[in-house]
């Protein structure tokens, strides 16, 4: 089924369940909850999850696949066997899950980091992260510690321990305040 909404503000909840292209043409503010399950959704404008302290898990997305212009959230995304994906910046206080997430621009996770795979210009954890693969053009700042595989980035900072699973990491300049172990490949400063 397609649906599209177009112009109009949306100011409460969105639950979409089993849409195949749902389509909104603005930017959308999001007070109440933010539930997908099943569906695509494509948003041409600014998504905003403002925090509603009477919701627990106010943002829950399974088996879908979100555009966005950019996205910011005052609470935890949690996505499962999803992609989320924005042109410019996805901000948000943490995100756990299996998702990939992808921008064109910069990821900035105030809190933890749990998720597939990261694509972006720039990706800073506050933070620990644990993701499969993380491929930047420019850094890579994590505040604690990190468990990740394969990184791709010209600058990586570690704030605590890292574990790199035996996997190839490829860094311009590699940092960090803890241990590091199962760290292979291409490392150091020029």
């Amino acid at each position: 089924m397609r649906k599209t909404l177009r112009n109009r503000p949306l100011d409460s909840s969105l639950i979409l369940i089993n849409q195949e292209d749902y389509k909104i043409y603005g930017d959308v503010v999001i007070t109440g909850q933010l539930i997908v399950i099943n569906s695509k959704v494509t948003i041409k404008g600014k998504l905003e999850i403002v925090e509603n302290v009477n919701l627990k898990n106010q943002i829950f997305i399974s088996g879908s696949k979100i555009h966005a212009t950019s996205i910011t959230s005052e609470v935890d995304i949690v996505a499962h066997n999803s992609s989320i994906n924005t042109m410019f910046c996805l901000s948000c206080m943490g995100i756990s899950g299996n998702a990939d997430v992808t921008s064109a621009w910069n990821i900035n996770v105030r809190n933890n980091a749990e998720v597939g795979v990261v694509r972006a210009k720039s990706y800073t954890v506050g933070g620990s992260n644990n993701s499969e693969n993380i491929l930047c053009l420019d850094s890579v700042f994590i505040s604690e510690d990190n468990n990740s595989k394969a990184i791709l980035a010209k600058n990586l900072h570690v704030g605590g321990d890292s574990d790199f699973g035996g996997t190839s990491i490829s860094v311009e300049c590699f940092t960090s305040n803890g241990h590091v172990k199962n760290c292979y490949g291409n490392l150091g400063c020029d």
